[in-house]
């Protein structure tokens, strides 16, 4: 019989995984609630490359009310968003998780189309999101934006 005398004891695994799964869920079907539901309160979002070329995030954005705002903003822009996973990566304890994705939205009104490629990085605290890095093709989207390239 094994003794728990002098066994280390561990944080509990967070199952980023599953968080993050439920996450691109809630983006897809363009819920704004169940997005809300899977953000920490202080939650931190960036958008880390900048069409002009330029080192500083694209954007940023503080706390779960302005993540929510500019979700809702593009859950109107976009009436189909499809983020297809092509890797998940989990760290150890589970409180981090990288995302390969495919974008396929569809621009509402127009029917047109913007692809891109992503990588997110996703920091947990508990069952929350508390950080969220977005990385993407700026050249695809400053295209599709018609904005110019740095």
């Amino acid at each position: 019989m094994a003794s728990s005398v002098n066994q280390p004891t561990r944080a509990p695994v967070v199952d980023g995984r599953e968080v993050v799964i439920r996450l691109f869920d809630a983006l897809e079907q363009r819920n704004a609630e169940a997005l809300s539901a899977l953000l920490a309160e202080d939650v931190v979002q960036i958008t880390a490359f900048s069409p002009e070329g330029g080192l500083e995030p694209f954007e940023r954005y503080d706390g779960r009310t302005a993540v929510i705002e500019h979700f809702t903003y593009v859950f109107g822009m976009f009436d189909i968003i499809e983020l297809e996973r092509t890797a998940l990566f989990v760290s150890d304890d589970g409180s981090t998780v990288f995302v390969e994705a495919l974008g396929k939205n569809r621009l509402a009104g127009s029917g047109a189309f913007y692809h891109n490629r992503y990588v997110f990085k996703f920091v947990l605290q508990g069952n929350c999101v508390a950080e969220m890095i977005e990385y993407f093709n700026s050249v695809t989207f400053a295209q599709f934006a018609g904005e110019a390239l740095g």
